[in-house]
């Protein structure tokens, strides 16, 4: 995987290259306004919306309860999902300033549930084929990382949300884990789909490889002992996984507006 110096990427807000040579240690700053990003181990620790500038990261001692069995780890995302298509749909509107006119009825009334059925469906198709242990960790930073609704998620998951989160999509994954799990999963930029982002960055890369969220989650996992198994999400997102973890099978279903939704077995 390389060392620290591998790392480069271009943050998309201040669009301010940050050369590899430049970060030390765990730590490095963005141009001002002054943020801390940290990197703990392989992933370069962003939120979507601004914070303050902290010496600790949060939460960072915090550890998931084991659980015996087979173990899942779910990260639901919102805007590569079956029928988003606008930002309206995926966002609170309490993220930052910016987006206080951006949400609407829909988030509230409609997609999140999706997005707890979709999380529903993965785990009643793992518990069938034999785990019996199911973690879920919001993906989606829209309502700062509280999609789900916990009341109408499996009993039997065990939900990490909220704000802020050590590693993001990847907090408190360990060894413990047989697979990750990835549903709702979106392109990154340049790529053209429904809503391409990654992170909060327009380019990532490792040694020189572009990765999306999925490849950089599926990194992390990996450090961990953790494959990847499932990604469901836009067709784009399916096409440039298979470069970063490879494909067994996949089905796209139709085109609803924003291009075909797509599952990837892995």
């Amino acid at each position: 995987m390389g060392d620290a110096t591998g790392f480069c990427y271009r943050c998309a807000e201040y669009s301010t290259v940050i050369p590899c040579s430049s970060i030390e240690g765990v730590s490095l700053r963005r141009p001002s306004p002054i943020r801390t990003l940290w990197i703990p181990s392989v992933l370069v620790w962003a939120a979507a919306s601004a914070a303050p500038a902290q010496s600790t990261l949060l939460f960072a001692d915090k550890t998931i309860p084991f659980e015996e069995g087979f173990r899942i780890y779910l990260v639901p995302d919102m805007e590569g999902m079956g029928s988003a298509v606008q930002v309206s749909e995926v966002i609170a509107g309490n993220e930052a300033p910016r987006y206080r006119d951006r949400t609407g009825p829909d988030y509230w009334n409609h997609y999140r549930q999706l997005l707890t059925q979709e999380a529903n469906a993965v785990i009643e198709g793992a518990r069938a084929a034999g785990a019996q242990s199911f973690v879920v960790n919001e993906g989606h930073g829209g309502n700062r990382f509280a999609n789900v609704i916990p009341w109408e998620l499996d009993s039997d998951a065990l939900l990490i949300r909220g704000y802020p989160k050590p590693m993001v999509m990847s907090t408190g994954i360990d060894a413990t884990f047989g697979t990750m799990m990835l549903t709702g999963a979106h392109a990154a930029p340049p790529n053209h789909a429904v809503m391409s982002h990654n992170y909060a960055f327009d380019e990532f890369t490792v040694n020189g490889k572009h990765l999306n969220e999925v490849g950089i989650n599926a990194l992390i996992g990996g450090a961990k002992g953790v494959s990847v198994s499932l990604v469901s999400g836009d067709d784009v997102t399916g096409g440039g996984n298979q470069s970063h973890i490879g494909e067994r099978s996949h089905r796209c279903g139709d085109e609803g507006g924003g291009g075909p939704q797509c599952g990837y077995h892995l």
